[in-house]
């Protein structure tokens, strides 16, 4: 049996509830709609937590678990009121024999035993997976790779039809199993969810923006406790997974163009970054100034090396206007009077892989650290890296 996790009491401090039957367990990407929709609003915050103790998902005739049940749940609970508003809604289900999937829902099946608090009650019939257990969840899904075999074929054939006839000779481009790539690029991908739910930003749902400044749904720490309540009962594969991910990604990451370039700086070669040492994001700390001390919150600092870089996007100087522009440069020059050596990264630096590599290359400098040359294949994880990262913040800066 477990105990309740040591840093939950800080993250879910709410009483536990018993659920009644019929009722349904949201979980996958579902939950990631959930979370990112109203986990800072009453709905979330002030929802009960189950279960009371660690234990398996109720049995069959408890819980939603084919098409006919999801039918007369939605028909009873607005489920776009909690973000849920995708199909086919992602529910867990306690037998493999129940995996199935059709127009209004995706069963999963969840046969290990959870642990206290593990879902978040939002509504009489809908309890939502916590964000450290999605993590699990989504290291722990198996998609079909068929078509990314026939893709990785097909594009090769072109790549060589083309060649030939334009009459093109000497060596075949650089290449890679498809399926290692894809291995690490969900691993990246769940990298940044973890940041995102880690960190003080939510990215839009359908039809809404992105929200700052907002409170963390987790921590590192919540997520390392989770997977060590895993681990004992057997989830090896998603629990190895799941901690690789938090190995890979960080606390406190202010916007989604943060979380990229902190990913794209610091993950190793074999994953495409730069490998640079990790550091700390938006973490208080002390600079003596005249007549005292000054704390500042650089964006990413490496404390040991009194190294500090800042991040101006071009969309929060003009939202914010003259009056954030002085409040960062007064926080610049603190850092730099207190003996730290101050990079700014601009959203037209690294808006280019050239880009980002320059600035790579100078904070290793900075840092007292060789960069690896990489090599073919980690050169071409590198640009597949960063296509997977950046597009999906420029908009946001």
């Amino acid at each position: 049996m477990c105990a309740v996790l040591e840093h939950e009491e800080e993250l879910y401090p709410l009483p536990i509830y018993e659920p009644p039957a019929l009722y349904a367990f949201v979980g996958h990407g579902s939950a990631v709609q959930c979370v990112r929709r109203i986990s800072g609003t009453p709905l979330w915050k002030e929802a009960p937590r189950w279960p009371a103790q660690a234990r398996m998902l109720p049995v069959f005739g408890d819980c939603v678990c084919n098409q006919r049940a999801f039918k007369k749940l939605a028909s009873e609970v607005e489920l776009e009121r909690y973000g849920i508003d995708s199909r086919p809604v992602d529910l867990l289900v306690p037998d493999r024999r129940m995996r199935s999937q059709g127009k209004g829902a995706k069963f999963h099946p969840w046969t290990h035993v959870t642990f206290p608090h593990a879902f978040v009650r939002v509504h009489e019939n809908l309890l939502v997976s916590r964000p450290e257990l999605v993590i699990v969840q989504l290291c722990g899904a198996h998609a079909k790779l068929d078509g990314l075999f026939d893709g990785f074929i097909a594009s090769l054939r072109a790549e060589e039809e083309a060649r030939a006839a334009f009459g093109v000779e000497g060596d075949k481009p650089t290449v890679e199993n498809p399926v290692k790539w894809e291995n690490r690029r969900r691993l990246v991908e769940a990298a940044v969810l973890a940041c995102e739910f880690a960190g003080r930003y939510r990215l839009p749902g359908t039809g809404g923006g992105a929200d700052f400044d907002v409170s963390p749904v987790m921590t590192l720490a919540s997520l390392a406790e989770v997977l060590e309540a895993l681990g004992s009962r057997g989830y090896s594969q998603a629990v190895h997974r799941a901690q690789k991910v938090r190995e890979l990604a960080f606390d406190g990451s202010a916007s989604p163009m943060e979380t990229s370039l902190a990913l794209l700086l610091t993950l190793p070669l074999e994953f495409g970054g730069f490998g640079l040492p990790r550091p700390q994001l938006n973490v208080p700390i002390d600079v003596p100034v005249s007549g005292g001390q000054m704390t500042v919150t650089p964006d990413f600092l490496w404390r040991e090396q009194r190294v500090a870089l800042e991040y101006d996007s071009d969309e929060f100087h003009v939202n914010k206007g003259r009056e954030q522009a002085g409040r960062d440069a007064l926080r610049a020059n603190a850092l730099l009077a207190g003996g730290y050596r101050v990079f700014r990264a601009t959203t037209q630096m690294v808006r280019t892989l050239e880009g980002v590599a320059l600035l790579a290359g100078q904070l290793a400098a900075a840092l007292g650290v060789d960069l690896a040359e990489p090599t073919e294949v980690e050169g071409l994880r590198r640009r597949r890296l960063f296509a997977e990262l950046m597009p999906k913040v420029q908009p946001a800066g």
